[in-house]
């Protein structure tokens, strides 16, 4: 019976480890580039949830690199914008 009861806690615990590391938000990340392939830095980044309408603003690094993290699982419209850039 101990063997089983043991057993059956190490099951359990390996359930829980799985589930622990299951999130419910999502990351999204990339790089602003203008036509010619060149990196925009301090572009205006938005991520407009497509069910909610919600957004989030981001801006892009020297690099032209952006995260926007913690959103809510779902579809995004993602939208730049730049001084000089249409």
């Amino acid at each position: 019976m101990r063997t089983y009861i043991a057993g059956l806690l190490g099951c359990l615990s390996l359930v829980t480890l799985a589930a622990y590391g299951q999130t419910s938000t999502a990351t999204i990340s990339g790089v602003v580039r203008d036509p010619s392939g060149g990196v925009v830095p301090g572009a205006a980044i938005t991520a407009k949830h497509d069910s909610t309408g919600q957004s989030r603003e981001a801006q892009t690094s020297a690099a032209g690199n952006y995260t926007i993290t913690n959103l809510p699982i779902g579809s995004y419209t993602i939208s730049a914008g730049a001084t000089g850039f249409k």
